[in-house]
């Protein structure tokens, strides 16, 4: 009987140790390959660096324990995102980002709003390309509300410009390019006047009326602006208007 009850302990601790060398070997692994798809406002450098910031991040153990609770670490401008384990040493990471069509600064602030002008972000540091917005006239802003805006019309226009560049490639100086990455900013004077900034080039677009025809023109003429400094001026532009021209200067 005391034979048979050796066996077992020895059969127990044999397992035992068995366990702790392939839990060791699994620890000892090290997630390598990261696919990610759905970002947009992180590089991959960055949004690796999000997701696995610490040694043990990288463990494909962690990593399932996480994907299997659901306990992953928040990012900014993420609603939501999924890690799967596709191999001992890869996973597959799909982002869902928040949708924001601009952002203001505001007290040191960089604060992110979506096309209702709802604040959905804010933040010391700016990311991703999407377009700085000057000329709003606002006395505060609280996280989670709208942007205090005198004419809320202008999220309007400004969620129809950024959708109608974020959606349009043009060649630019031999590259493919897409006009939302170029443009940094879009401005409003006091009379709700709009300018649309592309580095040293500025496209004066005027009043926000014709505005879809404006940008189809912007969209043509700007390539061939490429390395040149100035203002593009197209608030003359006129519907059916046959061989137009505009001022650059």
């Amino acid at each position: 009987m005391k034979k048979q009850r050796t066996k077992k302990q020895k059969i127990l601790w044999a397992a035992a140790a068995a366990g702790v060398l392939m839990l060791a070997a699994l620890l000892s692994v090290r997630v390598r390959e990261v696919r990610i798809q759905g970002s947009q406002y992180y590089s991959q450098e960055a949004l690796e660096q999000q997701l696995f910031p610490g040694f043990w991040d990288r463990s494909p153990l962690v990593v399932w324990i996480r994907q299997k609770t659901g306990t992953h670490p928040e990012i900014p401008f993420v609603e939501r995102y999924t890690v799967r384990l596709t191999g001992l040493t890869s996973v597959q990471v799909t982002v869902y980002e928040k949708s924001m069509i601009g952002y203001v600064e505001f007290s040191g602030s960089y604060l992110y709003f979506d096309k209702d002008g709802l604040i959905v972000e804010s933040s010391q540091e700016r990311y991703g390309t999407l377009p700085r917005i000057t000329g709003l006239d606002f006395d505060y802003a609280v996280l989670g509300q709208t942007l205090p805006v005198k004419d809320p019309v202008v999220f309007t226009e400004i969620q129809q410009i950024s959708q109608y560049l974020a959606e349009q490639e043009v060649d630019w100086g031999g590259e493919s390019r897409k006009l939302g990455e170029l443009m940094d900013q879009i401005s409003f004077d006091g009379a709700g006047r709009i300018t649309c900034c592309f580095g040293e080039i500025q496209v004066y677009l005027g009043t926000p009326e014709s505005l879809e025809g404006k940008l189809r023109e912007m969209k043509d003429i700007l390539p061939k602006l490429y390395g040149r400094a100035g203002t593009l001026y197209l608030d003359t532009y006129q519907e059916n208007q046959r061989d137009p021209s505009y001022i650059f200067k």
